[in-house]
């Protein structure tokens, strides 16, 4: 499935595009905000990326294929390879 990624926040269109395409782990950040942790993300994030949550979420909720995020467990199933 094609994703376009110009639609992502150009700071972490790489992170996201290993990420999908790689199954590389991202930062802990971004993988609190892949598996939906809102505690977890605002306790690790910047000024900057607390900035740019919105537009994080929407690319992902508008993009990316829901196998992928939403949950911790999605977030390592797919880190692992193990898609359904």
């Amino acid at each position: 499935m094609p994703v376009d990624f110009d639609k992502c926040p150009e700071r972490y269109r790489n992170t996201l595009k290993f990420y999908f395409e790689n199954h590389l782990p991202p930062g802990s950040c971004m993988q609190a905000i892949l598996s939906m942790d809102l505690f977890e993300t605002v306790g690790r994030a910047d000024e900057t990326m607390m900035a740019d949550l919105r537009p994080i979420v929407t690319f992902l909720n508008c993009t990316l294929p829901s196998n992928c995020w939403g949950n911790r467990q999605k977030v390592n199933d797919w880190l692992k390879g193990q898609t359904s």
